[in-house]
């Protein structure tokens, strides 16, 4: 049994599940930011759009390493566009007005 993928998979769906039910809250890595009044459903909307995005590309990257056993690289890769989708929210976020630092 290949525990990385599978690992990385039941990591995307808890993702996806915490993402669905935390979507108008917000989160430990983006705590830093200050929601811009009358903008909040815009900004946790794109915020959702892009977690789903991001626990999709999770449960890809792990049935992938699942069925190839693939090596560490993607292993070590997933966290790397996980912590990259965030950001561009960030950046997403900042360029359409939802946030300031």
């Amino acid at each position: 049994m290949n525990w990385p993928g599978l690992v990385i998979i039941l990591t995307g769906i808890l993702y996806l599940i915490y993402s669905v039910i935390f979507r108008k809250k917000t989160t430990i890595y983006s705590a830093d930011v200050e929601i811009i009044k009358g903008k909040e459903d815009e900004y946790f909307k794109l915020r959702l759009y892009l977690s789903v995005l991001n626990a999709f590309i999770l449960i890809g990257v792990g049935i992938i390493e699942f069925i190839y056993d693939l090596d560490s690289i993607y292993i070590v890769s997933t966290p790397l566009i996980f912590y990259l989708i965030n950001f561009i929210i960030n950046v997403i976020s900042k360029k359409e007005g939802y946030i300031k630092n």
